[in-house]
């Protein structure tokens, strides 16, 4: 994860015992991202590098459930937020792939939760048919989902 090309982006995470922040993501190309003078002190902040322009690989996807599923772990009731550039596409793939993958909804739900969240939700059809192609396909157990009203 260290030898990534040059134009990347990231994904960060930020979380805090006194706040409800979380993930975020913005345009970090390879340097420290130019948001981070804003996060409060007492917020936890991870930031996940990504190459831009392009879907998010499957060691990305793991890597945010890893780390979202080890906060959640230490802090059960505290909130994470994630976003990208823009918030629609690689964030809604990102979390998406999260719901599916830890939660066991269907791609539909998936996309539905994120464009009821953030609309118009995932706007690239590229990044659409990707999940589609990644999970449909794929026999994975059903879980108990979360509620996840009031996203905004």
């Amino acid at each position: 994860m260290n030898d990534l090309p040059s134009q990347t982006e990231g994904m960060e995470m930020r979380s805090t015992h006194a706040m409800s922040s979380g993930m975020h993501a913005s345009p970090c190309m390879q340097h420290d991202c130019l948001y981070t003078a804003d996060i409060p002190a007492d917020v936890q902040y991870i930031h996940i590098r990504l190459v831009a322009k392009e879907l998010p690989g499957q060691h990305f996807i793991d890597r945010v459930c890893a780390v979202a599923k080890a906060f959640w772990a230490d802090c059960p009731d505290q909130h994470i937020a994630i976003h990208c550039a823009y918030g629609f596409n690689r964030t809604g793939f990102t979390l998406c792939s999260f719901l599916i993958q830890e939660l066991g909804m269907t791609v539909d739900e998936a996309l539905a939760a994120f464009q009821e969240a953030r609309p118009p939700g995932v706007k690239h059809e590229d990044f659409i048919s990707e999940l589609r192609r990644r999970y449909e396909n794929a026999e994975a157990p059903r879980t108990v989902r979360m509620a996840f009203s009031g996203w905004h």
